[in-house]
Parts: C-alpha cells; structure tokens; sequence
C-alpha cells in the first residue's frame, strides 16, 4: 500500500521535471526600427586648413631658378560679360525660405488655427515657399494653393532657408482683402 502513494509522488515530479525540457519556445520577432527622415538643415562650413609656412620647407640644394611668368590680364568677350552679370546677381538675390512638408497628408489651411477651413491637403514632399508666420511662431503662411497664401502648422514642415527674417503674418487682413464688394447697379437709360 505504501508504494501507491510513492508512485504518486514520482510520477508528478518527473511530470514538473520533463515539463521544462519539451517546451516551445518561440522565436521573438524583429521590431522594425523606424528610418530617420533627413532634414534640412544646412551644415555649417568647415573652418579652412592653415597651409605650412614655406620656412618650414627644406631647402634643395643646386635648385635651378625659377622664373615666373608674369600673368597678361585678359578681357572677357561681350557674350561672356553679359552671361557673367546675370550669374552675380542672381547670388547676390537673397534666398527663399522654403517649407517641405514631412508627413503624409496634412491640412492646408486659410488661416492659423484649426477653426479656418482647409484649402487643400499637402503631401509628403511638397514644397511652399514660406512668405509669414504667425505671431505664436505656431504656424506658417506659404504660398499658394490656387492663388491664395495657406497655413500650415510648423511641426509637419521642415523649413529651408532664411526663416528668421520671416515677418509676422495677419490672415485677418487677408480674409478682408478678399471680400469683393457687390457690384454697383448701372443707371438707367433715360430717352
């Protein structure tokens, strides 16, 4: 009678003690890592590399000397005059500050808030130039969608360019300036 219970008892510990070798396991699955989107900032310019002093240089000895040739000014032709000056201004043109939307699909809107009506949905990639601001620093004015400057608010843009000489924008002035006057009724002809 005492073997019955003993059996019991060995048989559930060879149970717990073979329950861990048989189990699954499974494999965990990869997290995707989310791709950094590249920005548009520009990189500062690298400080140029001091050149070594001729002093530093050893000497040769029995050198030949070395004669310059003395360098005759040229004068550009016309044609290149005239294709030089349309180059100089254009860099001396100051830059545009330019919005590029960095999201999917955003709301365009009339004006800085979520309470104007949407113009048009952007998409990622669209490029506005950026002509306000508002005075929150919130939102940008670009334009145009269909003629008329929109807002978008400045998380979902990256902007390029010279963005702080950017002047503080009023979209109420813009909604009053749109508003067309009826037209006035012509008199009538009299005979």
């Amino acid at each position: 009678m005492k073997i019955r219970p003993m059996l019991g008892v060995a048989l559930l510990a060879l149970s717990v003690i073979t329950s861990g070798c048989f189990g699954r396991s499974e494999a965990q699955e990869a997290v995707p890592i989310r791709t950094p989107r590249p920005t548009f900032t520009p990189t500062p310019p690298q400080p140029a590399t001091p050149e070594a002093p001729a002093a530093s240089q050893p000497a040769v000895e029995n050198a030949a000397p070395v004669v310059e040739a003395q360098p005759v000014p040229e004068q550009p032709a016309p044609a290149e005059q005239a294709a030089a000056q349309p180059a100089e201004e254009a860099a001396a043109a100051p830059q545009t500050a330019i919005a590029v939307i960095n999201e999917d699909l955003i709301n365009i809107r009339r004006g800085p808030g979520l309470q104007y009506p949407v113009l048009k949905l952007g998409m990622r990639g669209d490029q506005y130039t950026l002509i306000g601001r508002s005075a929150d620093d919130e939102w940008w004015q670009i334009c145009c969608i269909e003629e008329l400057p929109g807002w978008i608010t400045q998380q979902y843009v990256d902007a390029d360019g010279p963005v702080d000489g950017i002047a503080v924008a009023d979209p109420d002035a813009e909604v009053q300036a749109l508003v067309v006057a009826p037209p006035t009724p012509e008199p009538a002809a009299t005979a």
